[in-house]
This record gives C-alpha cells, structure tokens and sequence, in this order.
C-alpha cells in the first residue's frame, strides 16, 4: 500500500472537520477517501462516527435536557408562587360584633336594644373556579340562579348564547336552543 500525499491531506482535512463539527463535509472527504483506498488508516471508522453524529438527536443532548427541565421548574415556580402569595393576601376576617362593644368607652351612652337579628358578619373573598377551559374568551352578560334550587345557575355570553350549571359553577353545558351566537343581555327564570 502505497501512501498518497492527496490521501493523507483529504484525511487531516475529514478530521479538522470532525472537530469543526462540520459532518457533511467530513461525510464526503471520508467517502472520497474510501472510493480510492477501501483500507486506508481507520477511515471506515471515521465514516462510520461521522454518521452517528450526524444522527444525533435533540433527546439525546444532555444540555437539550438541562434546558427543558429548568423551563418546566421555572414554570412551576410562576404557576405556584402567585397562589402561595395570594392566599397570604386574602383579608383577615371580620371582627366579632361582641368584642366592638368592649371597645366602647365607658362615659358613652348605649342605645337601647332593639329585638331585630344581628347580622352575622361573613367572610367574602373571591375564589377562582375555573381556568377559563369551559368557555371561550368571551363577556358574560348576564348571570341567574334558581331561588329554588341555588346550584342552578345561568349566563348569558356576549357572543356564545347561553350556558347553565346544575352544580354550583362546577361545569357548564350550553343550553341555547337554537340561540348559539345571539347576544344575551338578560336572563329570568
């Protein structure tokens, strides 16, 4: 086996590509190479790794992993830190009727009792039921519960006809009866 100068340059030139990380160009210096001489060096093999390379797939990249995992971590944090802070903000409760009437000097005059109810004071905040799955971006109009029966409940869309619940909100159906893309301003049961 005869060495040729030309074989021995397109060799260093298929290996700096290799460490160029140009594969295509390793690809047909090593091919052209091995059309010439079937047994020069390790020429087969290189051929053989340039092809693996080439096949390499994303999944198969530990840094393609890295990345995907610190994207699902920061997802998670922005999904769950507002929840987490948002229950810290909610307002605390009212104060007891009771206790305000300690609080009241002594040199004051307190009005006689009357015999009407008390009102119980009750804790209102807003909660999120949905995530926004059950209708599409829309307006809602008009809103209507039952008197008999308060997990009834009706609205009506700005552009989507009318949707009802029978369990409190908890999911919604259209109910629209041939009014699908109507514009409902006002419900009544």
């Amino acid at each position: 086996m005869a060495d040729h100068p030309d074989l021995e340059k397109t060799y260093n030139d298929a290996k700096s590509a290799l460490k160029a990380r140009e594969y295509e160009r390793a690809r047909d210096l090593l091919t052209n190479i091995l059309a010439v001489d079937e047994n020069y060096r390790d020429t087969s093999r290189l051929l053989a790794q340039t092809v693996l390379l080439r096949r390499r797939r994303w999944y198969n990249d530990i840094r393609m992993w890295g990345a995907m995992i610190g994207a699902i971590v920061i997802g998670l944090l922005v999904w769950i830190v507002p929840k987490m802070s948002l229950k810290a903000a909610l307002p605390s409760p009212a104060p007891n009727i009771s206790s305000l009437a300690t609080a009241i000097p002594a040199t004051t005059t307190i009005p006689t009792v009357s015999t009407s109810p008390t009102q119980t004071p009750i804790q209102l905040a807003w909660k999120r039921v949905s995530i926004g799955q059950e209708f599409s971006r829309d307006t809602i109009t008009a809103i209507v519960v039952d008197t008999q029966d308060p997990d009834i409940i009706y609205i009506g869309m700005q552009s989507a006809g009318i949707f009802k619940s029978i369990d409190g909100g908890v999911s919604w159906t259209p109910t629209q009866a041939g009014i699908a893309n109507a514009q409902i301003m006002s419900l009544v049961i």
